[in-house]
């Protein structure tokens, strides 16, 4: 009887002591799991922040590319009313030599 006593005693201490290894995985295996979902979490913060940036950055070179493109436009129309000033100067000057040539040939 005693024997069985402690058979059974010892089962029983080789149960709880199995019981008890087996707790302590899953309690670590749990804080593992949180602990990753922690870190996922951090770096998912951290890609949206990074999205925002970016589009930030393209917003404002957005904003960089049509001052540049009104920039430009202004630019072509004073270019082409310098041209167009400088054309009819030309045509002024080409005039008043034609005109000064006719009176030259008027008077020989």
């Amino acid at each position: 009887l005693k024997q069985r006593h402690a058979a059974a005693c010892a089962a029983a201490e080789a149960a709880q002591t199995t019981a008890k290894a087996e707790a302590d995985a899953l309690r670590q295996s749990q804080s593992d799991a949180e602990s990753s979902a922690l870190q996922t979490a951090e770096k998912l913060r951290g890609a949206e922040c990074e999205i925002e940036r970016f589009k930030r950055e393209a917003e404002q070179l957005e904003e960089q590319l049509k001052a540049e493109r009104d920039i430009a436009v202004v630019t072509k129309a004073e270019g082409e009313a310098a041209l167009a000033e400088a054309a009819e100067s030309a045509a002024t000057q080409l005039a008043a030599a034609h005109n000064e040539a006719t009176a030259a040939a008027a008077a020989a």
